[in-house]
């Protein structure tokens, strides 16, 4: 597979002792680490195995020229052209045949995950003019046909007949219907058909392992998870004189993915599709002044462009304890510029070794959420007054480690919309706040 984004993120690994973001990545002399989440080993640029030249680790004693941190420093640098013309095709092919289904969905009966994963491509090297231009270009494509096992969080038949259990402390399971519900209701009103209704919306449950086995359970299904990735590099060499002493070069790469995320529920669209049009350059000009004197002078951009989907469209209220009957994501956009410069100096002198220099990195972020484009609400027991305890009756004889899913189920089914997240404009500055309001029980769906 290939190095970098998407193949290659282990963000708890470290070199040293030191933390993950203590690590960096260069490729071609430029910088390609991820500036938003400095995970190590995590390139903004895909590397493709077939255009790699060199691949170098400095994990202790780094040199001024490459040591800015405590962990480990990789230095990549891309394939060159020759004299002779060189090329490769390749395909890599993984399949359902060779998947094995999850313990856990051969449980309760759920079918294996189809698994389907086409990784393709092909790279051409050679000379524009021999001894003077060479060319070398490399495109790999990747192909995702899968699916990826999701548990959401429902109710069970009963709650949706209006009918909420619990154990007792004796440990028998008890229940009681709209009936006694109303009359457990402070307000006395009893169940809200609206919450009802939403309740009928959700899927029967298949997986005994999810929710609390009370008034909830869990839904199990498998998800199509499509991925398209295209990676595109050229690089372009020329020696200036014949001798080969001065050179210059330039490499760029440009990787064109998208990738959708789960539905919420069978049958409906993806909470979320992720785009991405990073991209990145790097030039550069090397000097051999004598046999003992090198300078070698760099410039690189590498631009993280990423961007997540949403479906969200409105404000919204969710029951707690359960998962949204639909998806509730919004949307994010990040462009992350990097721009490094950097010169190098090498000096050999009797046996000495001598090398001064300076780098150059200028880094910004600009992103733009809508995570706080709507309001939203929750059915939570936990902000009523004395925290839900006016929905019990000594009488009930509730076990205490029924309490929570007692009193979830309690506000669910009354419609107590207890808690709520309003976002608006600051003038000073213009971005988006939200402010948290506990709106108290008398505060219905309804």
């Amino acid at each position: 597979g290939s190095f970098g984004s998407g193949s290659l993120d282990d963000r708890s690994g470290s070199v040293n002792g030191g933390r993950s973001d203590q690590s960096n990545i260069t490729l071609d002399g430029a910088d390609v680490l991820s500036e938003t989440n400095r995970a190590a080993f995590t390139s903004v640029l895909r590397v493709t195995p077939d255009s790699v030249e060199e691949f170098r680790v400095t994990t202790t004693n780094g040199g001024a020229d490459t040591g800015r941190g405590s962990g480990a420093d990789i230095a990549l640098v891309t394939k060159t052209g020759t004299n002779q013309y060189h090329g490769s095709l390749y395909e890599y092919r993984r399949g359902t045949e060779t998947a094995a289904n999850s313990f856990f969905n051969n449980r309760i009966g759920v079918a294996r995950a189809p698994l389907l994963i086409n990784i393709f491509g092909g790279s051409v090297g050679g000379p524009i003019k021999k001894n003077k231009l060479f060319l070398f270009i490399n495109y790999e494509g990747r192909r995702d046909a899968s699916s990826t096992s999701v548990t959401r969080t429902v109710p069970m038949e009963t709650m949706k007949q209006g009918i909420v259990q619990y154990h007792n402390t004796a440990g028998q399971l008890v229940q009681i219907g709209p009936a006694q519900i109303q009359a457990l209701d402070p307000a006395g009103i009893g169940i809200d058909p609206a919450s009802l209704a939403v309740m009928k919306l959700y899927p029967v449950g298949n997986n005994n392992a999810g929710g609390d086995q009370v008034n909830t359970t869990g839904y199990t299904f498998n998800a199509p998870v499509h991925n398209v990735q295209n990676t595109y590099i050229a690089r372009l060499d020329y020696h200036i004189d014949n001798a080969g002493k001065h050179s210059l070069f330039f490499r760029g790469n440009l990787q064109n993915d998208s990738q959708n995320g789960t539905p919420e529920f069978p049958g409906d669209v993806p909470n979320s599709v992720s785009l991405s049009n990073s991209k990145g350059d790097a030039m550069g000009y090397t000097a051999v002044i004598s046999p003992t004197m090198v300078n070698t002078l760099r410039y690189g951009e590498t631009r993280a462009g990423n961007q997540s989907t949403g479906v969200l469209t409105s404000s919204y209220t969710l029951f707690r304890g359960l998962s949204g009957i639909y998806g509730t994501s919004t949307g994010l956009t990040q462009i992350v510029p990097v721009h490094t410069f950097s010169d190098d100096f090498s000096w050999n002198k009797s046996g000495h070794d001598i090398k001064v220099g300076a780098v150059v990195r200028l880094v910004s972020v600009q992103s733009t959420s809508y995570a706080s484009s709507y309001n939203n609400a929750l059915t939570n027991a936990s902000t009523l007054k004395g925290s839900g305890n006016d929905l019990i009756n000594s009488s009930l004889g509730l076990a205490s480690g029924d309490k929570t899913t007692y009193e979830y189920a309690m506000a669910a089914l009354l419609g107590l919309v207890s808690q709520a997240t309003a976002n608006y404009n600051n003038t000073v500055d213009g971005t988006i706040r939200s402010e948290e309001r506990r709106v108290g029980k008398e505060c219905r769906s309804r």
